[in-house]
């Protein structure tokens, strides 16, 4: 499976300054929603593959988006990214959108079971609306206020946390897990 960047349905400029910084213990990045826009993704296509693509932006941009066609076998709402500068989709929302393709949202890290319990109550409701819904992702960057997203090695407990409390949760939906992953052991605790 290959998953994209995730895209808006306008072109974003990536930013002037670039910061990627790398620690033992985590990694900070500002490269945030600079991409192509999602016309020139949906064309993307790999013959022996499954492509996802993953897209951002409000209820109003990903009611377009699904009307533009694609070669993609599932979409990926990224409901979490932490450099949006607007207001992003929300699950509820999600449910109104009329599409065809099966699709995975991307969630924000989360640091307390109660937040998780509510959200898991958001997604079964999705789920008794949406046949195509089938995934969730944790986790997207820790939002780090002013400069972009803290990931790396700092992120796998919180994924880990989160995807144990989701499994119990949301017992039909796959769980993709991301962050923080470095070598062999990384993918086995996953």
């Amino acid at each position: 499976r290959i998953v994209t960047k995730t895209c808006t349905l306008t072109p974003i400029p990536a930013p002037k300054t670039v910061l990627y910084k790398s620690e033992q213990l985590y990694s900070l990045n500002n490269f945030g929603l600079g991409n192509i826009g999602y016309k020139e993704y949906a064309l993307y296509e790999f013959p022996d593959k499954p492509l996802t693509i993953s897209v951002t932006g409000t209820y109003t941009e990903l009611k377009e988006i699904i009307q533009i066609p694609t070669r993609a076998h599932i979409l990926e709402f990224n409901i979490s990214c932490p450099n949006s500068t607007k207001p992003i989709i929300s699950i509820p929302e999600l449910g109104k959108l009329n599409h065809t393709l099966p699709f995975g949202i991307k969630l924000p890290p989360y640091f307390d079971l109660c937040k998780i319990e509510n959200v898991a109550k958001e997604l079964k409701k999705l789920s008794s609306k949406q046949r195509l819904f089938t995934y969730i992702v944790c986790c997207n960057t820790i939002p780090f206020e002013g400069i972009g997203g803290l990931g790396g090695p700092i992120l796998k407990p919180i994924s880990l946390y989160s995807i144990k409390d989701f499994k119990k949760l949301l017992p039909k939906n796959e769980i993709w897990g991301c962050g923080g992953i470095k070598e062999v052991t990384d993918i086995i605790e996953y």
